[in-house]
């Protein structure tokens, strides 16, 4: 699924009464992924997304309030933008190096 369709999506699993789990981030040599963890009467339905580097990831907290907590944590260990964070910081280091992402490959 193309990046861009995620909040389509979320709004959709929203809709029919899905729980939002979690969030996994992957990296691969130019190309990030994220999987989408939702539960669904007991059911889980993972809803996979790729992209290039550089790309803007939108946002779906405001959808899944919980989502903003996997956001961060992708953004700052693997460097992936989303089109809002409420922070930026909250795993690493208070002197951990800018631009320095530990999962990245």
């Amino acid at each position: 699924m193309d990046v861009s369709e995620i909040r389509k999506k979320a709004g959709m699993m929203k809709r029919a009464g899905a729980h939002f789990s979690c969030l996994s981030a992957f990296s691969r040599k130019t190309r990030y992924g994220l999987v989408y963890h939702f539960i669904k009467n007991g059911v889980a339905v993972d809803v996979t997304v790729s992209f290039n580097r550089g790309d803007t990831v939108p946002d779906i907290a405001d959808i899944y309030p919980s989502a903003a907590f996997y956001q961060v944590e992708a953004h700052e260990t693997f460097g992936i933008k989303f089109s809002r964070l409420p922070r930026e910081h909250l795993f690493l280091p208070d002197n951990w190096p800018r631009g320095k992402y530990p999962l990245r490959k």
